[in-house]
């Protein structure tokens, strides 16, 4: 499985779609940051980590990410798709289940992992300029961008799926996209239309559950009206989170591996 892993990693190095995914997934979040804190007119000097959160910026950053989990994760297991790299793989020897995992195991580590920490790159970079800032506390931001990586791990594990199913990277990056829309549409029906509580039920809701504040208070600090953010990541956050992403997780790659030791190699 090792030599699978190698080689799926090498080829996700050279892959053009890939690099040019995670240099997007670097600059884009910089970018929206430098418009935003522009438009504020004080550049730079305003852009806490207090401050992204609490603007919801930082979870727009991570929702946008289902962009990179969706190419990165579907080039993983489906980028050789279109030739007989797996088929070869297997009759040389591999167990498929090797083939399969060591697929597996390289579209979390790029597409979950890496993601997760480009994600989170600006918090830091802002932190060292500018501080933390005062709109949130540090720590419980801390506990839910490490949550975050829970439904990040669900969504690649989802399109890892598809790719497996369609038996191509291209064709899984578009059943990907199509499903995150479907899975908006029927969010907006069940929240709108059945009051139905939705923050665990997807993964790309369960990130702008975490990242995104619901409530807020006013107080002044140092002679200024700050507004604080409630940030306290409570029991229903963690195990709501962690269950659901490792539930659906397991499910998606369970089908994922039926399928693909049942399907004929061409």
């Amino acid at each position: 499985m090792l030599n699978i892993l190698k080689s799926v990693n090498y080829g996700l190095r050279k892959d053009k779609v890939v690099n040019i995914s995670i240099i997007a997934m670097i600059g884009i979040p910089f970018l929206l940051l430098m418009m935003i804190s522009s438009g504020m007119g004080n550049a730079v000097k305003n852009l806490t980590p207090s401050f992204i959160v609490g603007s919801q910026l930082l979870g727009m950053i991570f929702a946008l990410s289902y962009l990179g989990i969706t190419i990165i994760s579907c080039k993983a297991m489906g980028m050789d798709g279109s030739d007989k790299t797996i088929n070869y793989e297997i009759m040389s020897g591999h167990r498929r289940f090797n083939v399969f995992a060591g697929r597996v195991i390289a579209g979390i580590l790029w597409g979950t992992l890496l993601i997760w920490i480009i994600n989170a790159i600006p918090v830091p970079v802002f932190y060292l300029i500018n501080g933390w800032g005062k709109e949130t506390d540090a720590l419980d931001v801390i506990k839910r961008m490490l949550l975050c990586f829970f439904p990040m791990l669900r969504l690649c594990a989802l399109n890892l799926m598809l790719a497996s199913i369609f038996g191509s990277a291209g064709k899984g990056i578009v059943g990907g996209l199509g499903t995150f829309a479907l899975f908006d549409i029927l969010e907006s029906v069940l929240s709108e239309n059945f009051n139905l509580k939705m923050d665990f039920m997807f993964g790309f809701i369960n990130i702008l559950y975490l990242l995104i504040p619901q409530n807020s208070r006013e107080f002044i600090i140092d002679g200024k009206p700050v507004t604080v953010f409630e940030t306290a990541v409570t029991k229903e956050a963690v195990f709501g989170t962690i269950g659901a992403s490792l539930l659906f997780t397991v499910l998606y790659l369970t089908v994922a591996y039926i399928l693909f030791k049942k399907k004929d190699r061409q």
